[in-house]
C-alpha cells in the first residue's frame, strides 16, 4: 500500500479532522438545549413541573459541566483529544437517549423531575471535555496561523447549534413526540462519535505513524 507524501495527505485530513470538531461541538450544544424544547412545549405540562423546578433541569447540565472542568483536562492530558472527544460525544449519546427514556413511562409522575435531573446533570458530567478538547486537537493538527480559523469555525458550529435546535427539535417532536425525538439525537449523536473515534488521530505524526504501519 502506497502512502501520499506527507506534505498533501496531512494537509487534506486536516480539515477532516475540523468537520468532526465542528459537527461534534454542534451535535454537543445541540443536546445541551433540546430539552428546553421537549420541557417548554410538553415536559412540564404533562408531568406537571413548574418552570421554576424545570430551570433546575436546565441548569443542572451547566452547574455540573463548570464543576468537572479539572478532571476533565485531565482525562485529556492523560488519553489525548481522540479518547476524550469520544468518550463526550457517547456520553452525550447515551443521556439524550435517557432522557426520551424517562417520557416512556419508566419512573412515575411524580419522580420525573428528579430523573431529568440527574440524567442532565450526567449529560453535563460527559460533556466536560467538549472544549478543552476540541481546542486541543485543533492545536494539534493546524499550524498557528491557522488555529484561529479553526477554532473560530468550531464555535460558530455551537452558535448554530442553538439557532436550529428549536426549529428542528420542535419539529421531531411534532412529528415523533419528545421521548422519540431525544432517542434519535442520540442515535445520530452515537453514530458521529463511532465516526470520530474511527477517523481521528490525536496528531498529523500519529496519523502518518498508523498509515505507514498499515501499508
Amino acid at each position: 500500500m502506497s502512502i501520499e507524501p506527507q506534505s498533501t495527505r496531512p494537509d487534506t485530513r486536516r480539515w477532516m479532522i475540523l468537520a468532526f470538531l465542528m459537527a461534534l461541538c454542534f451535535i454537543s450544544h445541540f443536546n445541551r438545549a433540546s430539552i428546553t424544547s421537549a420541557g417548554d412545549e410538553r415536559i412540564m405540562q404533562q408531568f406537571g413541573i413548574s418552570p421554576e423546578r424545570m430551570g433546575f433541569v436546565y441548569s443542572s447540565f451547566l452547574i455540573v459541566y463548570t464543576l468537572f472542568m479539572i478532571p476533565g483536562g485531565w482525562l485529556i492530558d492523560r488519553r489525548g483529544p481522540r479518547f476524550a472527544l469520544a468518550c463526550m460525544g457517547l456520553g452525550s449519546a447515551l443521556f439524550c437517549v435517557f432522557t426520551g427514556g424517562i417520557g416512556f413511562g419508566i419512573f412515575a409522575a411524580g419522580s420525573v423531575w428528579m430523573a431529568l435531573l440527574v440524567v442532565r446533570s450526567l449529560m453535563g458530567l460527559l460533556s466536560v471535555p467538549l472544549h478543552p478538547g476540541v481546542a486541543r486537537a485543533a492545536g494539534n493538527w493546524f499550524p498557528s496561523g491557522q488555529q484561529s480559523l479553526a477554532n473560530g469555525l468550531v464555535t460558530g458550529a455551537s452558535i448554530l447549534a442553538y439557532a436550529a435546535v428549536h426549529p428542528v427539535f420542535g419539529s421531531l417532536i411534532d412529528r415523533f413526540d419528545w421521548p422519540i425525538a431525544f432517542v434519535i439525537t442520540g442515535s445520530a449523536t452515537a453514530l458521529l462519535a463511532l465516526g470520530w473515534l474511527a477517523y481521528a488521530t490525536d496528531s498529523p505524526q500519529r496519523s502518518h505513524d498508523t498509515q505507514l504501519k498499515e501499508a
